[in-house]
């Protein structure tokens, strides 16, 4: 493949930026009630709204039965919900409850703080082209979820 050296020298930027810009943010804190995995989880079907169970396990790069004892846990504590697929039995879905979203809600925002308070120093122009940048990423990534169920 011949790329341009542009095309190169930038691309190899923006992953070592986004590389660093991960690093700097802190782990998301397992508390006294949900573990890292757990957490993992729970961010992930933030993402992705309803995801397959199996989606979710190929996502997380867990076992399906690992990712049924996760899920279990967190339907205990009432964070997610599991639905059959209309269509296909052997199929579930898996999609937060209120106070789930809520839950990863505040652990996300717990994780960005330290991004979000730069960015909010920054001046209105620069806040700008980070927004456009954002915008141009979004559109050449591909989705990280599959389509979503009912």
């Amino acid at each position: 493949m011949d790329l341009p050296a542009t095309s190169i020298v930038l691309s190899d930027r923006f992953n070592a930026g986004a590389v660093r810009l991960v690093r700097s943010l802190p782990a998301p804190r397992a508390g006294a009630s949900l573990t890292p995995s757990e957490l993992s989880v729970l961010a992930a079907i933030a993402s992705a709204g309803s995801i397959a169970a199996r989606d979710l396990a190929r996502y997380e790069e867990v076992t399906a039965a690992t990712m049924s004892r996760i899920v279990a846990s967190l339907e205990r504590k009432r964070l997610v919900r599991r639905k059959r697929d209309r269509k296909d039995a052997r199929l579930h879905w898996i999609a937060l409850t209120s106070l789930g979203v809520q839950r990863a809600k505040e652990g996300r925002l717990r994780q960005i703080a330290p991004l979000a308070a730069a960015i909010a120093r920054l001046d209105k122009t620069k806040r700008a082209i980070l927004t456009e940048a954002a915008d141009i990423l979004d559109a050449l990534l591909p989705a990280p979820f599959p389509q979503t169920g009912d």
